[in-house]
């Protein structure tokens, strides 16, 4: 069975940044934060959702 992640960028289904509620819904929040703090957001989420890949 295929898992499928949608991102709502107008939070018309979720009710919030539903990138973040990705990250912290599947545990990376920390992982998240820590690259954060050294490197753009978008490169950090982009490394984030390449572990999520793998997973």
């Amino acid at each position: 069975m295929a898992t499928m992640i949608v991102f709502d960028f107008d939070k018309e289904i979720l009710d919030c940044d539903s990138e973040n509620w990705v990250v912290d819904g599947l545990g990376f929040t920390q992982l998240f934060e820590e690259l954060t703090s050294t490197m753009p957001w978008n490169l950090a989420m982009d490394i984030v959702m390449g572990k999520l890949y793998l997973c």
